[in-house]
């Protein structure tokens, strides 16, 4: 099977790296881990942050932001950063209730979210929009939100990272999600989810359908697989060390 590279969602080890940023980047170094997604920056600048990833051999292959981060008055600051990193895909993670709860549901937040992409893709830098729980489970003009931001944001500017986990938690079948909207979606959160539905797990231990998420995203073209738990129950660094050899004893590495 080809081989997907696989890479971190740093927000997973936050509290690892907030207690020890050098020891938790030196276990995700012993891991294995090349790759990650940016959650922050830990407070340093672009130069900094740049020489510190390099010391670990660590590229950061995309990046999550807030839609107040991507506004036509930040924007260029945002740019810079990211372009500095040499990072080329932003994401924005998640949005408040006001921009898909109100009259017009989420339409602005389609508005935003072409208008941004038309800002950023005259850089070169690719930016997209990842799901939680609630977009599989809000309707709008008779389609789930997921499947509506889809149909109404312009596919030349605007990519997917399906968060499959948060599918799962939804009742969603990820796999066949995948397989509809292959030419939407670029990067695939691999996220497991425990027996009873809703709790987060180590990727390789619940109920996630990993072989047909990575057979689906194989042939859908998907850039990277990003590991990520929301919460874990011992410590995260244990946590991504578990999904990342899981991974690995699958070939999937």
């Amino acid at each position: 099977m080809t081989q997907i590279p696989v890479a971190l969602q740093l927000y997973t080890i936050r509290n690892s790296t907030a207690s020890d940023l050098t020891g938790a980047f030196s276990e995700l170094q012993r891991i294995g881990y090349s790759n990650v997604e940016l959650a922050g920056l830990y407070g340093k600048s672009t130069s900094e942050i740049k020489t510190f990833f390099a010391d670990y051999g660590i590229k950061p292959i995309s990046a999550h932001v807030g839609l107040s981060e991507v506004e036509s008055d930040t924007i260029g600051n945002t740019i810079k950063t990211y372009q500095d990193l040499n990072v080329d895909t932003l994401i924005v993670p998640w949005v408040e209730e006001s921009l898909r709860k109100g009259p017009k549901g989420y339409g602005p937040l389609a508005e935003k979210l072409n208008a941004a992409g038309e800002l950023l893709n005259e850089y070169g830098i690719t930016f997209g929009y990842h799901n939680h729980g609630f977009e599989f489970e809000d309707t709008f003009e008779g389609q789930i939100a997921l499947e509506w931001l889809i149909a109404n944001t312009d596919p030349s500017l605007i990519t997917f990272e399906v968060d499959t986990g948060w599918a799962v938690i939804a009742k969603t079948d990820p796999v066949a999600f995948i397989k509809k909207h292959a030419t939407r979606i670029s990067l695939l959160h691999v996220k497991d989810v425990e027996a009873d539905g809703h709790t987060f797990a180590p990727v390789g231990t619940g109920i996630l359908p990993l072989d047909g998420i990575v057979e689906a995203a194989v042939s859908a073209g998907v850039r990277y697989l990003i590991v990520e738990q929301d919460d874990t129950k011992g410590p995260e660094l244990e946590a991504v060390k578990s999904s990342f050899e899981n991974l690995k004893s699958k070939g999937y590495v």
